[in-house]
């Protein structure tokens, strides 16, 4: 449980939303509200956030507005997974199995191999497999009664539940090395691979807001009209490096550096076979619609390919003297990403021509670099006094 913290997906993406502050902006060159870490290494994009958690130490939430404990700044807070380290302790091993309604298959799984007194392995693996939970519906109707159906039909097809949307196909592993050459310096190597096959999310209905609609063409809050299965292909893969390095008894150095390497491909049913009520206006990309609607609004968006690579570079100094905390640090981020986006508009808006939107993006590349400090004095158990 983490109280006012919402993480729910969005299409192929992961938003999150800490005191209700957040932001779906998820164009490449920009950034969520919220800041995604994992083992204190930065995610830079929404998607990186898909690869599940598993064999997770701890979740730590900083709320609010924040740039002065970790180097990225972000509007709502941050959200930093801390996944289990190799242990010293023994050799052990778990294998956990889940079943559930829609044919729910997930498997998750732990080995711990302490090579010596110094040195540790550790490696976990994830999968899950499940029907589309969403009542999902070939979209070939003919509500006009004119022989040809209302929506593009070059990409429907029939296809069974473990391809309806909502459906999951993934797996993902992790490797990590723990290598303690003295008392105090402490290195840990971790790879992490992710890869989601599952047709991805659909927007449904609000039939709280439309009834009307809903009640007109027999839909409920699950119900779609499909004329694009959902395909997609989604590949995660991290290295990071974190070093503690104890310089005294109340002066420590932290070391984070991480690379990723995230591609995807995508082809979804933006519009889910929603239709307006007869005579009614539709906007549609702030686009004003013609007259009465005789035709369905059929969108589909597709994403070629979008690869993103980036590298980021961490350095902080903590010390603890007395009533008195402090952390000094510094922060490097570099991004490099190639996309293309396309959405078909066959039948938009009652126009009586195809539409398209294309948007490439080539050679998209950023840096962010930071200095940042933090320093608490505590007053008492009470009371303290923070600057940053």
């Amino acid at each position: 449980y983490l109280p006012n913290t919402q993480i729910e997906p969005f299409g192929m993406y992961t938003i999150a939303y800490i005191r209700g502050v957040g932001s779906t902006v998820l164009e490449n060159g920009g950034e969520q509200g919220i800041g995604f870490y994992v083992d204190g290494v930065y995610l830079d994009k929404a998607y990186g956030a898909n690869a599940d958690y598993f064999d997770v130490e701890r979740v730590e939430i900083l709320r609010g507005p924040q740039g002065t404990l970790y180097g990225r700044n972000a509007t709502g807070g941050s959200i930093n997974e801390i996944t289990a380290k190799p242990d010293f302790d023994s050799f052990y091993g778990d294998v956990a199995a889940e079943i559930g309604n829609h044919n729910q298959q997930q498997f998750r799984g732990t080995i711990n191999v302490p090579v010596s007194e110094s040195f540790a392995l550790r490696a976990n693996f994830f999968s899950e497999t499940r029907d589309g939970w969403a009542d999902q519906r070939m979209d070939d109707r003919d509500l006009s009664g004119d022989g040809i159906p209302d929506t593009d039909q070059r990409r429907n097809r029939n296809v069974g539940k473990d391809d309806y949307y909502t459906n999951a196909d993934k797996y993902a592993y992790r490797l990590s090395a723990l290598w303690l050459p003295t008392d105090a310096l402490d290195l840990r190597l971790t790879y992490e691979n992710f890869q989601d096959d599952s047709a991805g999310g659909i927007n449904f209905q609000d039939c709280e807001r439309f009834r009307d609609n809903c009640n007109a063409y027999g839909l409920n809050r699950d119900t779609v009209y499909i004329n694009v299965p959902g395909e997609r292909d989604l590949s995660i893969e991290n290295i990071r490096l974190n070093a503690d390095w104890q310089l005294s008894d109340s002066v420590k150095a932290v070391f984070h550096y991480g690379n990723s390497v995230q591609e995807r491909s995508q082809v979804f049913d933006d519009d889910s076979g929603r239709r307006p009520l007869p005579g009614s206006s539709v906007w549609t990309f702030n686009i004003p619609a013609f007259s009465d609607i005789t035709q369905w609004q059929d969108v589909m968006q597709s994403h070629p390919l979008t690869k993103s690579e980036s590298d980021s570079f961490e350095l902080q100094l903590q010390g603890a003297n007395g009533n008195f905390d402090w952390l000094v640090g510094y922060f490097n981020f570099k991004e490099d990403n190639d996309s293309t986006f396309t959405i078909e508009q066959p039948f938009c808006c009652s126009a009586p021509w195809l539409g398209s939107t294309v948007s490439i993006s080539p050679d998209i590349e950023s840096q962010s670099e930071a200095f940042f400090f933090n320093a608490t004095w505590n007053l008492s158990d009470e009371w303290a006094i923070n600057a940053g």
